[in-house]
């Protein structure tokens, strides 16, 4: 008798502590975002950042997932309800890849291989409270056109789609030297040198001449054929952002950089040679390299780098 109410004991203490689990996990869940929006994917791509709010803040209007997710039906976050889209994106119907950096070797930063570019280099950067883990990409003191990339090698991973979207949080910096500039590209692309990139979506980042300053504008190439933003936009050296992609649908590419407060401060889109049907397939990839050769010099610092697609996919 005392082994069976000891029997019972155990299981009822291991039943209970069960659903605790449960009741934890269920919160801890419905609360990733503060807003109680149920997109939390697009959160996490972004890295917390509010992309519009269709995106982010809008729980009755989310793209792709309000046809599963309403304000009423419980399903998608709010109260103590677990959201629908982060099981969606745990059990894999949901697309994501991101690293942080906390390493800046392949085992670590997988999917992407890290690679030089003419005998750049990458090592851990200085960590800070809002950017832990990070990579210093620099250039090596006398090869022409020297940087690092970390790339998705396969370089017909994805064929783009709606939906489909990109972020980074960067620091770039200005190289000191006329004939030496920065280059920044970072996006969905098939060419991870300095190459002209034949099928992508992507920011391209080139430091202006004679200044402290890099200019940004977003670019879509269809089989080698171009569309860029209209209006350029003017990043400042040595300061954090976030730059995100979001491939609203095959006519529609939106390109969004948001400083460290995160307050959106450029925004612009193309509407044109968005590469999305067969055989345009593309990678994804962040390249930075210096143009010219001079000493050894400090690209740019990179906190996270992550792909994914924000709707439910068959797989």
């Amino acid at each position: 008798m005392d082994e069976d109410k000891d029997s019972k004991h155990k299981y009822s203490t291991f039943a209970l502590l069960f659903l605790l689990a449960i009741v934890i996990f269920s919160v801890s869940v419905s609360s990733l975002d503060g807003t109680g929006s149920p997109n939390y994917l697009a959160k996490f791509i972004s890295g917390g950042r509010v992309i519009n709010s269709n995106l982010i803040d809008d729980g009755t209007s989310v793209v792709n997932v309000s046809t599963i997710c309403t304000s009423t039906n419980g399903l998608c976050g709010g109260g103590s309800s677990p959201s629908l889209s982060v099981f969606k994106l745990l059990d894999g119907s949901y697309y994501y890849r991101n690293t942080g950096f906390e390493s800046v070797t392949a085992v670590y930063t997988m999917p992407w291989v890290p690679g030089a570019i003419a005998s750049g280099t990458t090592a851990l950067g200085v960590a800070t409270s809002n950017h832990p883990g990070t990579a210093t990409i620099s250039a090596n003191s006398v090869a022409l056109n020297s940087g690092y990339q970390y790339s998705i090698t396969g370089t017909s991973t994805y064929l783009l789609s709606s939906n489909y979207m990109t972020a980074f949080s960067f620091k770039p910096i200005v190289i000191n030297n006329v004939q030496n500039l920065t280059n920044i590209r970072y996006g969905f692309m098939d060419i991870f040198t300095v190459g002209a990139i034949t099928d992508g979506v992507y920011f391209n980042i080139t430091q202006i001449i004679n200044t402290n300053q890099l200019m940004v504008k977003g670019i879509a190439r269809n089989n080698s054929v171009e569309s860029q933003t209209t209006v350029p936009f003017n990043l400042t050296n040595n300061t954090w952002y976030t730059g995100i992609i979001y491939i609203y649908s095959p006519t529609l590419a939106t390109f969004y950089i948001y400083n460290e407060s995160e307050v959106l401060i450029w925004n612009d889109s193309v509407t044109t040679r968005i590469p999305t049907t067969n055989p345009r397939q593309t990678s994804h990839a962040f390249v930075g390299y210096r143009s010219g050769n001079a000493t050894t010099q400090i690209i740019s610092y990179l906190d996270y780098i992550s792909v994914g697609i924000n709707a439910s996919i068959i797989r």
